[in-house]
C-alpha cells in the first residue's frame, strides 16, 4: 500500500517543541520506513534547522498565511501571536478569561495543502502522540501486521475514542431520556442544527442526506486516519469542515455546547457530521497502535488545574522552569501515579 503521510500540528512555542521531539522520536524508534509529515503551525521558520536533520517532513503549513482567507476563524479561533514564550502563555491566559477558547478545529488548515500534494490517505496526530513504530522494532508485531491497520476501505475515517449512538430503537417517552442522557441529547441537538444548515447549503449534492439525526459516530481528534477516494474529496471535506466550524461560531450557544471541559471548542460533533454528509465511514482504530501522551509541561501557561489527589492541582505559571518549581509537590504526586512524560 502507499504509506499514508501524517498531518501533525500545534502552535506556540512548547508544541512548537513537542513537534520536533515526537518526529525526533518517532526517527530515533530505528525503524527506518516511518511516515513523512507535514506540519502545520504558526512560525515554521522555527522548523527550518530541523528539517536539515533529517528528510522527513515535506512541508510546514503557515497558519497565519493559510488563514488570511478565513478572515472569520482569523478573528474568532483565537491563536496567540507573540513567539516569546511568557508572553505568548499571558495572552493564552487573557484571552481564555476574555471568552475565546482555543479551537481544537484548527488542525482542519493541513487539509488543503494535503489536496494540494496529492495525497488522500493522511494521519491526523497530535503532536503528543507516539505512532507505535517502536512495536515493529522490538518484536511486538510484524511490519505486515502495523501496515495491515492502514489497509482501510476506500472512504473510511479510522479514529481514537471510538463512539457510537443509535438513537433509531430508543423507547423511553422524550422527557425521560434528556433526563436519562443529557451529553447524548446536545449531541443529537448539536448534529441535527448542523446537518440542517449544511443541508441547506448543499442540497442539490446531497439531497439524500435529511437533517433528522438517529445516528451519530463520534471519533476524537489526536489520532484520526483517513483513506479517501482523492485528493478532490480531502479538499471538500475541508470545505464542508469549514462551513461547520463558521455555524458553530456565527452563535454563542452552539459554541457553548461545543466547549468541552470549558477550555476548548472541540471537534468531534463537526467531524461526525461531515463524516455523515460525505458517506465517510467510521471506524475504530485500536489504541495498540498509537499512544496519546498528557506532557503537562507543554501547557505550563494553562495546565486547566488538574486535580492529583491529596488538595494538590497544577498552577500555572508564566515559564517551564516556574512551572517546574511552583509544582514540585504536584509533579512528585503525578510521578508516583505514573501519569508525568516529559
Amino acid at each position: 500500500m502507499n504509506k499514508p503521510i501524517v498531518a501533525t500540528w500545534g502552535t506556540g512555542p512548547t508544541y512548537r517543541n513537542r513537534i520536533k521531539h515526537n518526529i525526533q522520536k518517532a526517527i530515533d524508534t530505528g525503524y527506518d520506513n516511518i511516515m513523512d509529515y507535514i506540519i502545520l503551525t504558526d512560525y515554521p521558520d522555527d522548523f527550518d534547522e530541523f528539517r536539515l536533520t533529517n528528510n522527513k517532513i515535506v512541508d510546514v503549513i503557515d497558519i497565519h498565511k493559510i488563514r488570511e482567507t478565513h478572515p472569520w476563524s482569523k478573528e474568532l479561533e483565537y491563536i496567540p501571536l507573540s513567539r516569546d514564550p511568557e508572553e505568548y502563555g499571558r495572552d493564552y491566559r487573557e484571552s481564555k478569561h476574555a471568552g475565546k477558547n482555543f479551537s481544537y478545529a484548527l488542525n482542519r488548515f493541513s487539509l488543503p495543502t494535503i489536496a494540494e500534494l496529492g495525497y488522500s490517505k493522511f494521519v491526523m496526530c497530535d503532536c503528543d502522540v507516539d505512532i507505535r513504530y517502536d512495536k515493529i522494532v522490538n518484536g511486538e508485531c510484524t511490519e505486515e501486521q502495523f501496515w495491515n491497520e492502514y489497509d482501510t476501505p476506500i472512504n473510511t475515517m479510522k479514529g481514537c475514542d471510538y463512539e457510537h449512538h443509535d438513537l433509531s430503537n430508543i423507547l423511553l417517552p422524550f422527557n425521560d431520556f434528556i433526563g436519562h442522557n443529557m451529553m447524548l441529547t446536545s449531541r443529537i441537538e448539536l448534529g441535527s442544527i448542523f446537518r440542517y444548515e449544511l443541508g441547506k447549503k448543499y442540497k442539490e449534492e446531497y439531497a439524500s442526506i435529511g437533517p433528522y439525526l438517529s445516528k451519530i459516530t463520534q471519533t476524537e481528534g489526536p489520532f484520526r486516519y483517513y483513506n479517501l477516494e482523492s485528493p478532490a474529496l480531502v479538499k471538500k471535506y475541508f470545505e464542508m469542515w469549514e462551513d461547520v466550524m463558521k455555524i458553530c461560531y456565527d452563535d454563542i450557544y452552539l459554541n457553548n455546547l461545543m466547549c468541552g471541559g470549558t477550555y476548548m471548542t472541540i471537534d468531534n460533533i463537526p467531524v461526525a457530521i461531515v463524516n455523515q454528509m460525505l458517506k465517510i465511514t467510521p471506524l475504530n482504530f485500536d489504541k495498540l497502535w498509537y499512544t496519546v501522551n498528557i506532557y503537562y509541561i507543554d501547557r505550563h501557561f494553562f495546565p486547566r488545574g488538574v486535580a492529583i489527589g491529596d488538595g494538590l492541582s497544577l498552577q500555572p505559571t508564566d515559564s517551564e522552569e516556574s512551572f517546574l518549581q511552583i509544582n514540585k509537590e504536584a509533579i512528585e504526586c503525578l510521578k508516583k501515579q505514573n501519569s508525568w512524560v516529559q
